[in-house]
């Protein structure tokens, strides 16, 4: 459930409710996400919660106080609200009920939850639905459904005055539906008038369409056929869908620069190995709409794919359900596929090239994991070259530095470096205070000291927590603020989880301790860190990132005995950062540890905290 003070309002907050009637979850279960803004913290979120079993199934019931988000309630006052119901059995698969008015909105999108008026009365019952989207942005979809006895009514679409569709409803079950395809026009309205028999009967928002566009554009990506090539040509690169990019852009032009392995700007391919492609899109007026990074790899000869015979020997997970004689018998058939996705991989995408360029620059005896892998090579590589070219750009970051560290000038502080979630990627910055440990310090009364500087950089949009540019900005950050070197944490959150171990591996003498929360690593680098103190965070029941690939690195770095706390949140799913950070004694806990000095011991104990809501 979610509800905001109004339509697009900032004040919102969300509730999860679990009905508990399994013999493996009897109780109902709770949790909140409060987004209502520094003006609630001292106001407690005040949510009940009441399951009642039936014949059938249960009934579930929510209050959820207008107080909560500073309203009074009274006829004529206005909010905003969502409603999901999810389903999910193992033997009937996943279904889910929805109710509000834009398809495929998300609560926290406020601007696209159900408004709500309170009044004496109810309003008139709904007979009539509809919603519209654009298909290629060459026509919009428009679909109606309507209750039964309108069966056989004329639908008609205005835009503005202008009619622009028109079709009778037809029965399908239960309803009346249609759906009605125009052109875009020349001149869309903001809202488009569904009529029914001349009667205005509901009203369709479509996004704006040029920003519409500019979004849809923003997503589609360059390949160049193929990725992986021979000869002394480079291949052509353009758009996988250049149709659509012309309806959305117009005419376009494709203007590439080819770089060697060594950063030399080239016009033609000389020797074998890694390429790169920048690529720029220019509009009819030549004006630069948009630049991609593409990775090539020059072959030495070329693949006859027919004659290619790949030696097979895989084994068929259980869950296809094919009997494992038949599947060990048809092994050259199981070849063949691999075959042929292998040349779909190097023809067609950049993922294949990565791989060869990666393979063709490594020593016999590379550790096989991800730190020193083919796409670990790829970004340290094309991080060089954009510094070359001038289009390396350092990390945007918010910095927290206690108030009394102006008052000393001499000491050294400890700092807590934070890598967020996938979710709070792109360009604002505020997105990095709504978790960890930025978010907790908020909560401290005013007289609390928090006894850290915090760095929490910004992940760029589409990407992942690279090395080197996190390896930049601690240089940066140690040059700017009194950082204690040998107090430096480093934490973060599901992408940031597996940031944190990844960076931990890479530089494991440059920490004091790690804490990863629902992230995960590879077993076979635990041995780097086994020193570092490392207080691993997992909910047991997280489907997003799977528990186990925390089990798995804290199982690893015991075996090494390493230093490893292990906290599971029993029947909690992806969000067990909040808790974490939420704990008091994660923060003494850090202040206990020192580079090279750690006071904690190499254990096999595992806490499984309870799962009590957590506002």
């Amino acid at each position: 459930m979610f509800l905001a003070d109004t339509q697009g309002g900032k004040k919102s907050f969300q509730v999860i409710i679990s009905a508990g009637v399994t013999s493996t979850q009897p109780k109902l279960r709770m949790h909140v996400i409060d987004q209502r803004g520094d003006e609630f913290k001292d106001n407690k979120l005040q949510i009940t919660a009441a399951r009642t079993k039936t014949t059938n199934g249960y009934k579930l019931e929510a209050l959820l106080p207008w107080s909560s988000l500073g309203l009074k309630p009274a006829e004529g006052m206005t909010a905003a609200a969502q409603l999901y119901v999810n389903d999910s059995n193992s033997d009937s698969g996943n279904a889910q009920l929805r109710w509000f008015p834009v398809k495929a909105a998300y609560g926290r999108d406020t601007i696209k939850l159900q408004p709500i008026v309170l009044a004496e009365k109810s309003g008139a019952a709904v007979e009539v639905a509809a919603f519209a989207v654009h298909q290629r942005f060459r026509n919009i979809r428009f679909e109606v459904a309507a209750i039964a006895a309108l069966t056989g009514k004329t639908v008609t679409i205005l835009n503005g005055a202008e009619v622009i569709g028109r079709s009778k409803l037809s029965a399908s079950g239960r309803l009346a539906q249609i759906t009605i395809i125009v052109p875009v026009p020349a001149k869309p309205v903001n809202s488009f008038t569904v009529a029914i028999d001349g009667k205005p009967v509901a009203a369709v928002a479509l996004p704006d369409i040029q920003a519409a566009r500019k979004a849809e554009f923003e997503q589609q990506e360059i390949i160049f056929r193929p990725a992986v090539f021979t000869g002394k040509r480079f291949p052509a690169a353009n758009f996988e869908q250049p149709s659509l990019v012309e309806d959305l852009i117009g005419q376009y032009t494709i203007k590439t620069t080819f770089y060697d392995s060594a950063y030399n700007a080239v016009t033609a391919p000389d020797k074998t190995g890694r390429y790169g492609a920048v690529v720029d899109v220019l509009n009819a007026d030549g004006q630069r709409l948009t630049r991609q990074y593409l990775t090539l790899y020059r072959a030495p000869k070329d693949v006859n794919w027919r004659l290619l015979e790949l030696p097979a020997s895989l084994e068929l997970p259980q869950e296809f359900g094919i009997n494992a004689h038949v599947a060990k018998e048809q092994q050259h058939q199981l070849s063949e596929l691999i075959k042929y996705q292998l040349k779909d991989a190097f023809t067609r995408h950049a993922d294949g090239a990565i791989l060869l360029a990666g393979l063709s620059e490594m020593q016999p005896g590379t550790p096989a994991v991800e730190r020193t892998g083919p796409r670990s090579l790829n970004e340290k590589w094309w991080h060089g070259l954009k510094k070359k070219i001038g289009d390396a750009k350092p990390l945007r970051y918010v910095a927290y530095v206690s108030p009394s560290a102006g008052k000393d000038k001499t000491k050294r502080w400890p700092t807590i470096l934070f890598l967020h979630g996938s979710g709070d990627r792109g360009d604002d910055l505020t997105k990095v205070e709504r978790t960890g440990p930025l978010k907790y310090l908020k909560s401290l009364p005013a007289n609390q000291e928090f006894p850290f500087i915090v760095i929490a950089p910004q992940c760029p949009e589409k990407q992942r927590w690279q090395v080197l540019q996190l390896q930049e900005l601690l240089d940066e950050v140690m040059d700017k603020y009194p950082v204690d070197p040998d107090r430096l944490y480093l934490t973060g959150l599901s992408l940031g989880g597996f940031g944190s171990w990844m960076l931990a591996c890479e530089m494991p003498n440059r920490f004091a301790a790690v804490v990863p929360i629902c992230g995960g690593g590879e077993p076979a680098d635990a041995q780097r860190i086994k020193d570092v103190p490392v207080w691993v965070f997992h909910g047991d029941a997280d489907r997003t990132v799977p528990f186990e690939l925390s089990s798995r690195m804290v199982d690893a770095l015991r075996k090494q005995h390493g230093r490893v706390k292990f906290t599971i949140y029993p029947g909690i799913g992806h969000n067990s950062w909040t808790q974490a950070y939420n704990n008091p004694d994660l923060y003494r806990w850090m202040l206990e540890q020192a580079r090279n000095k750690p006071t904690q011991q190499p254990s096999t104990m595992t806490d499984k905290m309870s799962s009590e809501p957590q506002n």
